[in-house]
């Protein structure tokens, strides 16, 4: 039996599937805009719930199919309601950076992700002096209360003191 999309020949991981009267099962993404089978020509196209039984119980031996990683990359095997979890750390699927929320739109190989987060401008960084979080591209403009400055205006004899102190320091040293 034939358990893979009559067009894109992969098995269908959503968790609804398409099929025809010949049982013929398709992705939802490469049916949408069909109404008859493409491989028979049947009409109509019927929708299936997961949980529905299907004739021959094709949607229940459907879900219990052990499944290698469609990317090839040799370390998953499991049933198909799995396999979206192993996409999430597969090396060989593409993904988008975890800080597309937040404006990278990055996409690269799992492999990667370790590499890509070094250099992602919107990675979580922490000041290590404030504790505050913001972004990596934002570091430089950060303007730390914990930092020492240095007085500009009363010279060597001012100590350095934390920015957060600055308004106390001008009504002491008055400038």
């Amino acid at each position: 039996r034939v358990y893979t999309c009559g067009v894109c020949n992969k098995v269908p991981r959503h968790p609804s599937v398409f099929s025809c009267k010949d049982e013929h099962i398709f992705c939802e993404s490469c049916i949408e805009s069909r109404s008859s089978c493409p491989v028979c020509l049947a009409q109509p196209l019927c929708h299936s719930s997961r949980f529905a039984p299907m004739r021959g119980g094709l949607l229940r031996t459907y879900c219990c199919l052990t499944l290698s990683c469609e990317n090839g990359c040799g370390k998953w095997k499991g049933l198909l309601n799995e396999m979206k979890e192993h996409m999430k750390r597969c090396d060989k699927a593409i993904i988008r950076c975890p800080n597309y929320r937040q404006g990278c739109f990055e996409k690269f190989l799992g492999k990667d992700l370790s590499a890509h987060r070094f250099v992602c401008l919107f990675e979580p960084v922490l000041c290590g002096r404030c504790s505050e979080v913001m972004q990596k591209k934002d570091v430089d403009a950060h303007k730390c209360p914990r930092m020492m400055i240095t007085c500009t205006a009363g010279g060597s004899s001012c100590p350095t003191f934390e920015r957060r102190n600055e308004k106390q320091h001008k009504d002491i040293c008055g400038y």
